[in-house]
């Protein structure tokens, strides 16, 4: 945080005198001026899940918030911020606090139209057969990224067929357990499985996302996230893996993983 100089504080204080002179305390002046701020500003859900959203003023959460949607076939949010999906496509929940308007876009997705019925084979030939079946997500996933990385002024990385059949692992063993975790079901890492794989790495980081509907959704999504942002930026990676797995009743689950 920046030291506030001395003729800062006198303004400030100046501000809060003339406050109080008007019969205000500095609690309500915060709640006046300060903006506020969504719990998620985007979430991608299937249809019938439900999420919830709070806002929040100060780091304290609102009491007094409407909610609105700009769908209601696709979502519908209760007065308490509760999203209920019906529906696949995008929705607006937008929240009022204090006269001013904050956004959460809801992406509902719809179900995967090419599906690998491989659930009989063991993981890693599986992981090998998505990364084949879904080559065209993969390559622009890869495009999307390199795009962010040049317009941020980072060289573009390039696709590790072995981190691809890593992360496409990664992605199956999510997808069928319906899970989002960077947790492994036996406890390990992602860059344990690596190793299992010979992947050799300095640096190395992973994002994972579930739902969207897209390459594009899912890279946006990284993107508009500081963490997954940082990863994806990061100018010690030159390589990049991609995967996709699908649920049971067919919905996308997502895996980067970089190395250097």
């Amino acid at each position: 945080m920046k030291n506030l100089r001395k003729g800062l504080i006198i303004a400030l204080l100046a501000v809060v005198t003339t406050v109080f002179a008007a019969g205000m305390t500095t609690a309500n002046v915060e709640a006046a001026t300060a903006t506020p701020k969504l719990s998620k500003t985007s979430v991608s859900i299937k249809v019938g899940q439900k999420s919830t959203l709070s806002a929040t003023v100060s780091g304290k959460k609102a009491t007094k918030v409407t909610w609105k949607t700009s769908n209601k076939s696709i979502a519908t949010v209760s007065t308490t911020g509760v999203v209920t999906t019906k529906k696949a496509g995008s929705a607006k929940i937008t929240a009022k606090v204090n006269g001013k308007t904050i956004t959460c876009k809801v992406a509902v997705a719809k179900k995967a139209t090419t599906t690998t019925n491989t659930t009989s084979l063991p993981l890693d030939a599986r992981a090998k057969k998505n990364a084949a079946t879904y080559k065209q997500f993969i390559n622009d996933v890869v495009k999307y990224t390199n795009e962010y990385r040049v317009k941020n002024g980072r060289k573009a990385v390039t696709l590790d067929s072995t981190l691809t059949t890593v992360a496409c692992y990664r992605s199956i063993e999510m997808a069928d357990k319906d899970v989002l975790s960077h947790t492994r079901p036996d406890g390990s890492k992602f860059y344990d499985l690596a190793k299992k794989y010979g992947v050799t790495y300095t640096f190395v980081g992973e994002n994972i996302g579930a739902y969207q509907m897209t390459a594009k959704e899912i890279v946006d999504a990284w993107y508009n996230s500081a963490g997954h942002r940082a990863n994806m930026l990061s100018a010690n990676y030159t390589k990049i893996g991609v995967g996709v797995g699908v649920t049971s009743d067919g919905y996308y689950f997502w895996t980067q993983i970089f190395k250097n």
